[in-house]
This record gives structure tokens, sequence and C-alpha cells, in this order.
């Protein structure tokens, strides 16, 4: 008698345990992470944003593994942003609760819309035994474009050395002028058409900062320079 109620105990613990196992629910630990944050990209290098991915109670029976990974939004891979992945555990009774993670975006001095990525948190497939639910489950980072207001402000004036009616033969001298009234340094490309019933002669350029070339198939002068501040 005293084996078959030994036996009797330990199958209705065992059911017990096992029930209140499958049941879950609201009690268990539950796993999220930092819902957004925003960082200005910067001209160039790398700047690091941290997200917090957190635990509210330790797990009871055996260690939960998270692993988390940046996904592509309007922000590509690569050129905006660097690609991660990893993975976090969160060991049973006494277990550090928040681990912060370092992401890095990219900068540049290209003038865009504010882009965005994303960090994902899963289950790494190893946490069958224990269970556990998600909160937050998606972080959202936006880079923001710091670029917008540092544009350049050109002018360009063009003139001619004839202030009457021009005799055939002729010269006549062009000049036109560049300018940049800031407050961000630019490259400058003037393409200018040459008149009807007009030859052309030359092209030079006074300051030494251009390269000009003409076209006779659309009778159009092109004029490439660096950049001026």
């Amino acid at each position: 008698m005293g084996f078959y109620s030994r036996v009797l105990i330990s199958f209705i613990f065992l059911f017990v345990s096992t029930l209140l196992y499958a049941e879950g629910g609201s009690n268990d630990p539950q796993v999220t992470i930092t819902s957004s944050k925003s960082i200005s990209e910067g001209d160039s290098g790398t700047k690091r944003v941290t997200l917090d991915i957190s635990i509210n109670s330790c797990p009871s029976l055996m260690p939960i593994k998270i692993k988390h990974t940046t996904s592509n939004g309007s922000a590509k891979a690569g050129s905006d942003y660097e690609s991660s992945s990893g993975s976090v555990t969160f060991m049973p009774l006494s277990c550090q609760k928040k681990y912060s993670k370092e992401f890095r975006v990219k900068g540049d001095t290209q003038v865009e819309s504010d882009e965005k990525f994303y960090v994902l948190l899963s289950d790494n497939g190893t946490n069958s035994y224990q269970k556990f639910h998600f909160g937050n489950q998606k972080a959202t980072i936006t880079i923001k474009n710091d670029d917008e207001s540092q544009n350049a402000d050109l002018s360009i004036n063009k003139t001619n050395n004839k202030s009457s009616r021009v005799g055939i033969g002729e010269v006549v001298t062009y000049t036109i002028v560049g300018k940049n009234n800031g407050p961000k340094s630019s490259k400058i490309f003037i393409w200018d058409t040459l008149p009807d019933n007009m030859e052309f002669v030359s092209v030079s350029d006074s300051s030494g900062s251009f390269s000009c070339s003409y076209s006779s198939s659309d009778r159009k002068i092109r004029c490439r320079g660096a950049r001026v501040f």
C-alpha cells in the first residue's frame, strides 16, 4: 500500500506541475525592448544609439534566451546603418533584468528625408521549457537628417561686351560669373547655348577652377567647377 501511495502522490504532483506549466498566463515573465529612439546622423563616421532589452521578473525554471536583429525600413543596412544581430540570456531566479545594446548609424552629407530601421526581438528556439511573453517586441530607430538647412545659394550672371549691333566677323565676348552666397560649399555646372548665326571661337576660365568645353552637335558650352565657398 505504501508503494502505491508514493506512486500516486508522485503522479498527482507531476500532473499538477505540468498543468500549471501548460496554463501559463499574465504572471509569466515579460520581455520588452525600448519602443523608439531618434538620432541625428552626422556628416561622417558612425553614431551609437542604445536600446534596452529587459525582463520584468526572472524566469523560475530555465534560462530565457532572446535574439535581437536589425531590419531595414526606409534606412538601408550598409549605407545608412550597420546590420547587427545577437542575443541576451535571462537566468533563472536571480538574473540581470536589463541589457543595454548599441546600434550604429552612418553619417553623410546628403540632403534626404528622415529614415527609419528596426530592431526585432524573437524567441531563439531554446525556450521550450520556460513560459514567457513579449511586451514591446519591435524598436524603431529614426535617423534624423541634419543636412537640410546647409544648402548652397548660387547666383549666375551672364554679360557681353557689345552694347550695339554687331557686324559680320566681329568677336563678341560673353562673360559668365558663378557665385556661391553660402552657407555650404558646392560644385558648379553651367551650360549655355551659342546664339544662332554665331560661330564658336574659344572658351577660357579666368579663375582657373573651371573646366569648359564646346560641343558642335548641340552648340552648347559646358563648364564644370570645383567646390566654391
